[in-house]
């Protein structure tokens, strides 16, 4: 499962007919991607770059 931050909630609002008293609040991808990575999409592509961890449990 990953977390989609790039959509635009009225687009999609719009395209799935969703009723107006309804509010988006996130968007789940379920299933296997076509290819696996080490380095996370946002960082490859420069949208984000990866930030050191407030807290490391250990």
């Amino acid at each position: 499962m990953g977390w989609v931050s790039i959509l635009d909630p009225d687009h999609v609002t719009a395209i799935l007919d969703i009723p107006p008293h309804w509010r988006l609040v996130g968007y789940f991808c379920l299933g296997w991607p076509a290819e696996n990575h080490v380095v996370p999409e946002l960082e490859r592509e420069g949208w984000e770059t990866r930030q050191r961890p407030v807290h490391l449990l250990r």
